[in-house]
This record gives C-alpha cells, structure tokens and sequence, in this order.
C-alpha cells in the first residue's frame, strides 16, 4: 500500500466519483439491474462536469492511482430561516470507502474535510442520512441525532417506489 493521498475532487476526477459513487450504491441497495446502472451512469456523467465546485464538491482518497473513499458535499442555497439564518446548509452524500480500506480512519478525514469546506462556504450546518454502520463515526466526529417537530414526509414522481 502506497502512502494515502486526501484531495479534494477537480474535473479530472469525474470517474473516479463516478465509479465510487456505484460502489456506494452497491454497498447500500445490492448489485442493480443494466438498465438502472446505464440510467444512472449517463446522469451521473452529465451532473458532475455540470455541478462539481458549484453545488456538489467531491473529496477523495487515493492509494496511488486508485480511489479507495469519498465523500461528496451538496451545498444549498433556500431562503434564511430561524434554523438557517444564511440560507445555506450542506448534506454529506456518498460516504463510500472499498472494503479492503475500511477501519483506517479514511472517511472520518475525508467528512472532516467536507466540514471545513463547508464552513468555508458559510453553510450553517451540515445533515446526513447515516447506515447503521456509519452511524458511530459521525457521533464520534460530532454530529447529533436529528430532531425536528415536523414529520418527514416524500411524494414520490414518475412511477418511483
């Protein structure tokens, strides 16, 4: 194992956040049909040149040439509220590291770099939907158990389950 390298994602890296975001997906909803996989490879492959350092800021881990963890930021921007007095909060996505790299400390410095990204960016706080697995990193890093009077609620368009 080469030295580990921690960057943030430039345009170069476009499939290298392309396949681990597919590791993320297999590691999270199984092996998925060809037809899912081709629909999700061609969105995915026009929003990241579209998005990457706009709206969506990557953050990887390589050993040599080969991306081993990544975490991905979306900021968004909605009008300020008691909550969000700036208008602006980040969502970690994504938090993937192949299972051979796993228990190294990789992903709590790559979401640590996400925090500082997104502090930079003036964000007033950062959310995330965590596995069970993923779960004790995030409350060792400092992030808490959401809670909310409202009740989380989706409609769902276009046929989706």
């Amino acid at each position: 194992m080469n030295e580990l390298i921690f960057r943030q994602a430039e345009t170069k890296d476009i499939d290298n956040l392309v396949k681990l975001r597919f590791a993320y997906v297999n590691a999270d909803y199984g092996e998925i049909d060809a037809e899912t996989e081709t629909a999700l490879r061609t969105q995915l492959e026009e929003y990241f040149p579209a998005h990457l350092d706009k709206d969506i800021f990557g953050f990887l881990c390589f050993d040599g040439d080969k991306a081993v963890s990544m975490v991905l930021l979306y900021i968004m921007d909605k009008p300020a509220f008691v909550t969000t007095p700036s208008g602006r909060s980040g969502t970690l996505l994504s938090v993937v590291t192949l299972p051979e790299y796993r228990k190294r400390g990789i992903a709590g410095k790559l979401v640590k770099m996400a925090l500082e990204k997104a502090k930079q960016l003036g964000a007033d706080f950062v959310e995330l939907q965590a596995t069970a697995d993923g779960a004790p990193l995030y409350k060792k890093i400092g992030f808490k158990d959401k809670e909310s009077h409202y009740t989380p609620m989706i409609y769902k368009l276009n046929g989706l389950e």
